[in-house]
């Protein structure tokens, strides 16, 4: 399968209930707080249905979350963003 360029989907894990980090993740999304680098602050993406990409301001690492924080129960890590 070829994918387009910036295409993040090969990239994304789904951080279900099971996961072993499932509420370390949740509650650090929930505090406005990066689970991979521990800076504060995202950029919020527009709404798709009852989702939202975010990215990391520090580290630019993504995540789908639905709802908004300090309510996010459903995350998928969907990857890096690339800086321009």
């Amino acid at each position: 399968m070829v994918r387009a360029l910036g295409d993040t989907s090969a990239k994304t894990e789904d951080i279900s209930q099971d996961h072993p980090d499932h509420m370390r993740i949740v509650i650090a999304l929930n505090a406005e707080q990066c689970p991979d680098c521990g800076a504060h602050g995202f950029h919020h993406k527009p709404r798709i249905g009852m989702s939202r990409n975010i990215f990391c301001k520090a580290c630019d690492q993504g995540f789908n979350i639905s709802p908004d924080p300090p309510k996010v129960h459903f995350v998928q890590r969907i990857g890096r963003r690339p800086r321009a």
